[in-house]
């Protein structure tokens, strides 16, 4: 009965650092197309100064690209919001890249009214896009 539990202590070990091998290499395929798609926009600078851990790095890096380019804007009481027309706008000229085509679809989801009333929600669809194209 010992041997058993340590033999399945064993494979519950192996199979726990596979699942996090596997999901650290998604992350790095995530940040590398991000990189290239808007790493000369800000993006890079970012990722080397955010001592945030990976996945809300990213994401924030992201937030803070979209701030650049007038997509995402602070209210008054400090709601971030997305202009929709700016998000179309710049979906548009990035099409041909994974993150323009990853704004592209989220655009087109169906009700995606919450997306634009907080920037969040944006971010985390776009790193969904993206992340759907790693594999």
């Amino acid at each position: 009965m010992e041997i058993y539990m340590y033999c399945l202590l064993f494979a519950a070990l192996f199979a726990v650092g596979d699942f996090q091998s596997a999901n650290q290499r998604k992350i790095e395929c995530i940040n590398s197309k991000l990189t290239n798609d808007i790493g000369n926009q800000g993006y890079t600078s970012c990722q080397s100064t955010n001592q945030a851990l990976a996945i809300p790095k990213i994401k924030q890096c992201v937030t803070d690209w979209l701030k650049e380019k007038g997509v995402v804007q602070t209210a008054s009481n400090g709601q971030m919001t997305v202009n929709a027309a700016a998000f179309a706008t710049k979906a548009g000229e990035m099409r041909s890249s994974n993150t323009g085509r990853a704004m592209e679809a989220c655009k087109n989801r169906p009700n995606n009214d919450r997306m634009y009333q907080e920037a969040a929600r944006a971010t985390q669809c776009i790193f969904e896009e993206v992340k759907k194209t790693c594999r």
